[in-house]
């Protein structure tokens, strides 16, 4: 913890810098170029700091048993041994290493923080939200048994108010980068279209596409999870399924076919952990939180999270 806390600084920087869309094209180019060499960095001086402690095998064997609890080790060491694509290409362990370090922690912690101030600014929802969750542990203590993988897909006002949260706030608001395979055309702001060459690097903004009024209606920048949501925002009313809840207007997960690879694990996560909370505690926004917008204690550094913390009071449920 205290060498995450010395590093984090400068890691967000590098990150963000990856990710940057401002500033003219050279200008965003360098900072783009400089903010990769640094990430790429740390993520192999991960890689190598997992090679350290030997090699991990027997994996495949042990997930196929169904005992993986067996392989033991660092991640990165599980990594390096077990990604028949790194053998030939380091570079796919690095950028492996890098999905963890970054895309597996931020985005998801600040999914549940922008979550938790939402649901303690409006305790009306709060209160619907604890009534489903009461519900889910009595039934699973009733039938004297654990949380199953079952229980938090049916968790419908958890669901929405998720959906919504990664539409007001999404954890990368810049997108990703992509590169156009071919030749294409799109319309252009005049109506025109507008050729598009192969090899052409683009983005989509998850932020300016969630906010984008045309496509969401005049509540655009209302929090509403009860908004009329599309099926395939909506996991086409299979939850949590393998597949990525997106459309032409959301994209919290980006667009596939290179879209989140962990976007179930993080949904089943943050329901898991947010669910245990507003189970046990009421909440409510504290001093300095209190009285502030999400965007006045939040910053885009590539992952879009709070500056100095989220500030909350708990009380008590069970």
């Amino acid at each position: 913890e205290e060498y995450m806390m010395k590093t984090n600084v400068d890691l967000r920087n590098g990150f963000a810098k990856a990710l940057t869309v401002s500033g003219n094209g050279l200008d965003a180019f360098k900072a783009r170029s400089e903010g990769r060499k640094y990430v790429q960095e740390y993520a192999n001086a991960a890689l190598a700091r997992g090679s350290k402690s030997g090699s991990i095998k027997g994996v495949s064997d042990a997930v196929a048993e169904g005992h993986p609890e067996n392989v033991k080790g660092p991640l990165m060491a599980r990594i390096a041994d077990n990604a028949p694509l790194g053998k030939k290409d380091p570079k796919v362990d690095r950028d492996n290493a890098a999905t963890f370090l970054f895309a597996g922690h931020d985005t998801t912690a600040n999914l549940m923080t922008h979550f938790t101030y939402e649901m303690a600014k409006r305790p009306g929802w709060q209160k619907k939200l604890q009534v489903e969750v009461d519900a889910m542990f009595d039934k699973a203590k009733k039938e004297n048994r654990k949380l199953e993988y079952t229980d938090l897909a049916n968790l419908k006002v958890m669901k929405n108010c998720i959906n919504e949260v990664l539409r007001l706030w999404p954890s990368v608001p810049n997108g990703t980068f992509r590169e156009f395979q071919y030749d294409d055309a799109i319309m252009g702001p005049d109506g025109k279209l507008v050729t598009v060459k192969k090899g052409t690097n683009c983005t989509i903004s998850p932020w300016l596409l969630h906010r984008n009024e045309e496509l969401w209606g005049e509540d655009v920048n209302d929090f509403n999870p009860d908004r009329d949501w599309k099926p395939e925002e909506d996991w086409y009313g299979h939850e949590m399924w393998a597949t990525n809840p997106e459309s032409d207007r959301y994209a919290p997960f980006t667009h596939p076919p290179r879209d989140c690879m962990g976007k179930n694990f993080a949904q089943m996560e943050a329901r898991i952990i947010l669910s245990y909370m507003f189970h046990q505690y009421d909440i409510e926004l504290a001093p300095p939180t209190k009285g502030l917008e999400l965007d006045e204690i939040s910053i885009n550094n590539g992952t879009f999270g709070p500056k100095a913390g989220l500030f909350v009071q708990l009380h008590k449920r069970r």
